[in-house]
């Protein structure tokens, strides 16, 4: 198992890289300010070239997190392969590097 680490900003940004193969096991966005925020997510395949996602990649649009609070999705397991991304953004902006991504994966 593996963590990677990331501050979401309101401009759609990689949070995580598959350096090989791996599956993710566990996605928490927690927002440590006090307003709520909502955010966006898109898995990226790495044979997609352009830098910012298409909105055919998103997998989650607009989900609010309260303040001081923590999104976790930890049911279902995601395989991405090597070179594939994670992007992810804030639709609003209370404080700058307020919310982190925390993506937890293993090799497969």
């Amino acid at each position: 198992m593996a963590i990677a680490q990331a501050e979401l900003t309101s401009t759609a940004s990689s949070v995580f890289t598959a350096s090989s193969d791996v599956a993710i096991t566990t996605l928490f966005i927690c927002n440590r300010h006090y307003e709520a925020i909502s955010f966006d997510m898109w898995m990226v395949p790495n044979t997609y070239s352009n830098t910012t996602p298409a909105n055919t990649h998103a997998i989650i649009v607009n989900i609010p997190i309260e303040g001081e609070d923590t999104f976790l999705f930890d049911v279902e397991r995601i395989l991405l392969s090597s070179g594939d991304k994670v992007y992810a953004r804030m639709n609003t902006n209370p404080q700058a590097n307020r919310v982190t991504s925390t993506i937890i994966y293993t090799a497969v």
